[in-house]
């Protein structure tokens, strides 16, 4: 891979990173980078945590313990001006003030938190899960607890990826059933449900082989209003696909409008 240019760069990473978050306004010049992973053993020793790194300041660890941080998201309340990241933990979703790193609430979940994310007046919270299930909350600035809205059920296998859009209602979530499905998180209604298929790998000399399982590693809103919505997908190996959906004159149903190779190895997120 080439060289990147000043002042973009390539950093070493010493531990194995599974969930990365930037938060930039070029406003006042406030950049955070923040990634989350770890792993190790009892015999080397556990290092479970969160980095943190803002201009002009030093890096920002926070230690997780035995839990692994898979999903980050760094936020901006527009209100209040301060900044927040939420973190999926084992089997709940933890919040930071930043740029202290200083614990400021947590939620349990009934099975692995996996993907993060707040709507754009910071207000609400959306907590994909392992067994399929998204988690919703409100959530405030002055309070350390997230009060539950209620539980969004459709997927059939675990959550990768929550994503809300900016003028509206709504989110999308994305998971490894094959499925990305748009929620209005008001009234927790799945409105619609995009359908990522994958082409067939070629023929195997196996001929019992089962039917390949399709997993939508990321999905976002393409646009303010929520009318394009991208989605990456693969098999478990073999080639990668990037998808593009526009909204239909009704409303509520999206339309596959193009789908490209994106890769020729499975993409495991997108932002």
């Amino acid at each position: 891979m080439p060289s990147p240019r000043y002042p973009s760069r390539v950093q070493a990473i010493t531990f194995p990173v599974f969930g990365l978050s930037w938060f930039g306004n070029p406003a006042d010049g406030t950049s955070i980078i923040a990634y989350c992973g770890g792993g190790g053993s009892a015999k080397t020793g556990v290092f479970n945590k969160i980095c943190i790194r803002t201009n002009g300041q030093e890096e920002l660890e926070i230690s997780t313990d035995d839990q692994v941080c898979v999903g980050i998201y760094v936020y901006n309340n527009p209100l209040s001006n301060t900044h927040w990241l939420v973190g999926a933990v084992g089997n709940s979703v933890r919040r930071y003030s930043l740029f202290e790193g200083t614990l400021a609430g947590t939620a349990a979940v009934d099975s692995g938190a996996n993907a993060v994310a707040t709507n754009a007046m910071a207000n609400i919270l959306a907590v994909g899960c392992e067994d399929g299930s998204i988690y919703v909350y409100k959530i405030t600035d002055e309070s350390n607890d997230f009060d539950l809205v209620g539980i969004c059920k459709g997927h059939l296998k675990a959550v990768c990826s929550v994503s809300f859009c900016l003028r509206r209602n709504i989110f999308v979530s994305s998971a490894k059933d094959g499925m990305a499905k748009v929620w209005n998180y008001q009234t927790l209604e799945c409105i619609a449900t995009l359908e990522c298929q994958v082409p067939p790998p070629p023929k195997s000399a196996n001929k019992r082989a089962g039917p390949q399982q399709i997993l939508v590693r990321g999905c976002a809103f393409g646009d303010l209003e929520g009318n394009v919505i991208y989605t990456v997908a693969s098999a478990r190996r073999g080639q990668a696909y990037l998808y593009k959906w526009t909204l239909e004159n009704d409303g509520k149903n999206y339309t596959l409008f193009e789908r490209i190779e994106a890769s020729s190895v499975p993409i495991s997120a997108m932002s």
